[in-house]
């Protein structure tokens, strides 16, 4: 049984006492081959049910301030599980205030090739910067709404599941203005969420984030991209005023000042 697993009642109370928080850390700080497991160790499918995404906040929180890496796994299964504003931004803040994403962030204005431990929030920002929450959100949806817009335009809803079917239903394109308007008020509302979050936390990784949601490449070409890079420039351009800063301040990753 893996350590997460064994210590999974200990973290559930840990979460929301801090005695049993003391008892966690004395443990961890006691033996090495705890600290590997609980603090450094990968996080497996089969542990993500143990416990609830808020308690899995909670002891993402702890391994970070415990020197911990940032766990991909993890850290899309928080991403999947926010159901509130407060718990949208903890994410996000856990990737902000990362250290080593914080260590590399001055350097790139794009993350650097393949996904290694240190980089994993460079890539989970860039990925933010493009709107992959909303599309994860969407997507359910889309695929819905695209199948019945096959549908009505063959003239053949309600067939059996065995009769022909189109291949690739992602290349039937919806018409439904109030379903379109929703996605595209979603995905500008995510994107001037990631501003807001990135200067609560201020810090280089924040950066490198506006960096990416105003960056042509940061995500598709479209309409709808555009208008959300345009959105947030106005954000960051309202901000910079208000304080008497350059417009592009965030570029040169100078500190709020």
């Amino acid at each position: 049984m893996s350590l997460i697993a064994l210590s999974a009642p200990l973290i559930r109370l840990a979460a929301i006492d801090d005695g049993y928080a003391r008892d966690l850390f004395e443990a961890v700080d006691s033996d090495e081959e705890s600290r590997a497991g609980l603090v450094r160790g990968r996080i497996g499918e089969d542990e993500l049910d143990r416990l609830t995404p808020t308690e899995w906040q909670w002891y993402a929180n702890w391994r970070q301030a415990l020197g911990g890496s940032l766990d991909r796994r993890l850290l899309n299964h928080l991403a999947a599980s926010v159901a509130t504003r407060f718990a949208r931004f903890e994410v996000r803040a856990l990737v902000l205030r990362d250290p080593p994403t914080n260590q590399l962030a001055p350097e790139y204005d794009s993350p650097p090739g393949e996904e290694t431990d240190d980089t994993i929030g460079l890539h989970w920002l860039s990925e933010q910067a493009a709107g992959r929450g909303v599309d994860d959100t969407f997507r359910p949806a889309d695929t819905y709404w695209r199948i019945v817009d096959y549908e009505d335009r063959s003239g053949q809803a309600g067939r059996a599941a065995d009769d022909e079917a189109p291949q690739d239903p992602a290349r039937y394109l919806v018409d439904d203005e109030p379903y379109s308007l929703r996605r595209r008020r979603a995905y500008n509302e995510d994107a001037l969420e990631l501003v807001t979050d990135a200067l609560q936390c201020g810090t280089d990784a924040s950066w490198f984030l506006l960096r990416r949601l105003v960056s042509p490449d940061g995500g598709p070409s479209s309409p709808l991209a555009s208008q959300r890079r345009d959105l947030v420039m106005d954000q960051i351009a309202a901000f910079a005023a208000e304080r008497i800063l350059n417009s592009r301040w965030y570029e040169r990753g100078e500190p709020l000042r």
